[in-house]
């Protein structure tokens, strides 16, 4: 059984403009710092995992701090690349409100855990059960019995902790958002 300890990044310049999806962005000193608190936590409590990184600046960064701190490599995993969020990948809060207002009101609704991933009907976004399907695919290549360490986006915390919670992307599957912190770990045993 394989042990999957999924790690959000540390904070960083897109998080302070409020954006939404996009390619990603440095991290702040603040970003930089609680990679560092993290890296030393998880290098006390794993021996040799292995450490994978999401194809975005913020995680890519975030896994280098840990894999130095740890003594260890990284590897960057393209297939771990956040959920597409459509016409609204890369805009500022503040630009969803003004040119997509409708879409602004379903990404309020999400993070306020009133709909289910499946009630987002964004132009262009990544349908959740083909999201769900490739996260699955790459926790599959990865489960040779030991430990991995993935530091995340978001949108695959969100995953993860919906799969640590038994929940699905189907309708009345109960995969909802969940409030997920810079740096916070949501562990899955598979």
């Amino acid at each position: 059984m394989s042990r999957f300890l999924f790690i959000r990044h540390g904070e960083c310049e897109k998080n302070l403009d409020e954006v939404t999806g996009g390619d990603g962005a440095k991290l702040t000193e603040r970003g930089v710092r609680q990679a560092e608190r993290s890296a030393a936590g998880l290098a006390a409590e794993l021996a040799h995992p292995t450490v994978l990184a999401c194809p975005a600046t913020q995680t890519v960064e975030t896994a280098a701090i840990i894999a130095r701190v740890m003594g260890c490599d990284y590897r960057i995993e393209s297939r771990l690349a956040p959920a597409d969020m459509g016409v609204v990948g890369g805009l500022k809060q503040t630009d969803i409100e003004a040119r997509h207002p409708e879409y602004a009101e379903q990404l309020l609704r999400w993070r306020r855990r009133e709909i289910e991933a499946h009630e987002l009907r964004i132009r262009g976004i990544e349908p959740p059960a083909r999201f769900w399907a490739r996260m699955m695919a790459v926790l599959r290549a990865y489960d040779r019995n030991e430990e991995v360490v993935v530091v995340a986006t978001r949108s695959i915390m969100v995953f993860a902790a919906n799969l640590a919670m038994g929940r699905t992307p189907e309708p009345g599957g109960g995969y909802k958002h969940v409030s997920i912190g810079h740096c916070q770990t949501v562990t899955v045993s598979r």
